[in-house]
């Protein structure tokens, strides 16, 4: 039987799709981020990181990897007011759809005629 090939990109989704596939894509990656920073806090209890000692989740992860490091920097009263929840949240969005994009090229579709 003949089949017809298509192409679809990530740029022939609907909006909706894309919004999706991103949004589930950045909860994966808070979640592994999230695991990573209990990593690093039960070394603290270990006392081998002891920097962590007092922080949330997402102010480690955002001094680990430097999300916007240029807003709080190492600045005390800066990071007092710093909205790690919002960065960590703003730069997963970011990633995953930086991921989509890369992720979901050619993707090539065989329907049998």
């Amino acid at each position: 039987m003949p089949s017809k090939y298509f192409s679809v990109e990530f740029e022939d989704l609907s909006q909706e799709k894309k919004d999706d596939l991103i949004q589930e894509v950045a909860e994966s990656l808070r979640e592994e981020w999230k695991e990573e920073a209990e990593q690093l806090i039960k070394q603290n209890k270990n006392g081998e990181a002891e920097q962590y000692k007092g922080k949330t989740w997402q102010e480690i992860i955002c001094r680990e990897y430097n999300f916007d490091w240029q807003l709080w920097d190492d600045d005390p009263e800066e990071a007092k007011i710093f909205d790690w929840d919002y960065a960590v949240e703003q730069e997963s969005e970011e990633q995953a759809e930086k991921k989509c994009w890369q992720g979901m090229h050619h993707l090539e579709i065989e329907v049998e005629l």
